[in-house]
């Protein structure tokens, strides 16, 4: 895929900020106060400030039942003029506690000087209400301990009846209507729910990760709401979904295969030292564990896919890369799995006290409203094989061809509200297509384990858009401490400066 890149021009539209009064009979006011929990106490705690918005729960019955959104906002320094809407990703993600822990980084942009920082907990996520609850700690806890491997007709059927009672759960205890109301349509809705209760006409948007997709939906549909858009980590919106995933698994083992040479250069690394043979020492270290997990502190144990969920959370940031490397090591030595375990947690959301947020529950339910459901059996069983090619370092060596569906399959059907709401959504999509949208600025990472650089590339094509080149590891880099891209990003944002073609980070 090629880079063929146009100049963003960001001294127009000048108006960003303009007041609107559209939606003014139906949408929700906010009333900001002081933020309960999470803020800081660094030089941007002053300017913090939390609230919440009610939306309705079909957005296709504007006068029906509502739902409570949490927000958060960090409040221009001088003049507000703008409103920049962040998340995070996910799905599943806290806006809100990224919002809290990122704010004294993001007071050090100059944006903020004349513009205000609002991030939102999507439907079903975080402190917005309901929250999407599927599963009690103790049934977390247990499903991270079965084993779910068994390739066998026996281990398939078992591993089905763990998935069939997962969306079991979901159904009764967040209830069907809301479970089909929490798709990506359904947040691009929301997010034009906010600007409005901001009152501004137009919005800038940075999406990071999932958040892209929200940000390049939301472009389609709304293009003339949308101003300045900053994409991070591309997911493309219109790509098929399993092409997706294995992309991403074969991404992810690039990421893997990096750390492992990175790793064989260090005196005594447990993987050897020939790159050439670290999959294999990797793979003869985890396996085993499909018969005998290793003691994980605190009563707990370390299976296979524990391990394996401890080093992606680890290929995420190579400032995790030390833990992995000393996890693996504690293995090897006979001394556990506590670190590989702590990496594992990390990803599932586990925290003090053996309780969890909802982000896994809400990564489930929002992947599922968004589909695919594979329930054909062969196409479930080709994506399985193609997942064990595409990143080996997942593969316990139990293949056969054949995998159990997953919870999805299960899922209960598409309510008349969720099915009316997505026709809604694809009658506007439609409408708006021939309005012009933003160039936006494109931040993609060379080694990037979750979503390929080549996405980026393609959404920056695709969209006429500025495409920054991160040359290196780590999922997503704008706002993180990288003076290249934070300046680009900055003065995009500030409507400073054009930026002409794509820049070298």
């Amino acid at each position: 895929m090629g880079r063929l890149l146009t100049t963003v021009m960001v001294g127009l539209l000048v108006c960003a900020g303009c007041a609107s009064t559209e939606h003014a009979a139906d949408t929700g006011a906010i009333e900001w106060g002081v933020c309960t929990q999470g803020v800081g106490t660094g030089p941007s705690a002053a300017r913090v400030e939390c609230g919440t918005l009610a939306v309705p729960l079909d957005p296709s019955k504007p006068h029906g039942r509502t739902i409570t959104l949490a927000v958060a906002r960090l409040r221009a320094s001088e003049r507000s003029d703008a409103t920049v809407i962040v998340n995070p990703g996910g799905p599943g993600a806290s806006g809100v506690d990224y919002l809290l822990g990122a704010a004294d980084r993001l007071a050090a942009q100059r944006f903020t000087t004349h513009s205000d920082v609002v991030a939102f907990d999507p439907r079903g996520v975080g402190a917005s209400v309901p929250t999407v609850r599927c599963r009690t700690a103790a049934e977390l806890d247990a499903e991270r301990e079965a084993d779910t491997g068994d390739r066998s007709p026996q281990g398939i059927a078992a591993a089905e009846a763990m998935n069939r009672g997962v969306a079991q759960k979901c159904s009764t205890r967040t209830g069907d209507e809301f479970l089909g109301l929490l798709g990506t349509s359904q947040v691009v809705d929301d997010v034009d729910r906010l600007r409005a209760a901001l009152g501004r006409s137009r919005i800038d948007f940075i999406g990071f990760s999932y958040g892209s997709k929200i940000g390049l939906e939301y472009e389609q549909r709304y293009p003339d709401r949308l101003f300045r858009m900053v994409i991070d980590g591309a997911v493309d919106p219109d790509a098929d979904p399993t092409d997706t995933s294995v992309a991403q698994a074969r991404s992810f083992q690039e990421v893997f295969d990096a750390f492992a040479r990175d790793c064989t250069r260090v005196p005594g690394c447990t993987l050897g030292n020939d790159p050439l043979e670290a999959l294999v020492h990797y793979q003869q270290l985890v396996r085993p564990l499909t018969r005998s997990p290793a003691p994980a502190g605190s009563g707990r144990t370390l299976d296979f896919q524990s391990a394996v969920d401890g080093t992606s959370m680890a290929l995420y940031r190579t400032d995790l890369w030390p833990t992995l490397r000393s996890g693996l090591a504690d293995l090897a030595a006979g001394r556990g799995g506590e670190s590989l375990m702590s990496l594992a947690d990390l990803l599932e959301g586990w925290g003090p006290g053996g309780r969890y947020d909802n982000s896994a529950d809400a990564y489930l339910a929002i992947g599922c409203a968004d589909g695919p459901r594979i329930t054909d059996r062969a196409a479930n069983d080709d994506l399985d094989r193609r997942l064990r090619a595409a990143a080996p370092y997942t593969d316990d060596g139990r293949g056969t061809g054949h995998a159990p569906l997953d919870p999805c399959a299960f899922w209960p059907p598409i309510s008349d509200a969720a099915a009316t709401s997505s026709q809604s959504t694809q009658s506007e999509t439609g409408a708006a297509a021939s309005v012009p949208s933003p160039a936006p600025l494109v931040v993609a990472v060379t080694h990037d384990p979750a979503t390929p650089y080549a996405v980026g590339e393609e959404i920056a094509r695709r969209t006429r858009g500025t495409l920054i080149t991160v040359d290196g590891y780590g999922h997503t880099a704008a706002l993180q401490g990288n003076r290249c891209v934070d300046r680009a990003v900055d003065d995009y944002l500030s409507n400073l400066a054009e930026l002409n073609g794509p820049l070298a980070c």
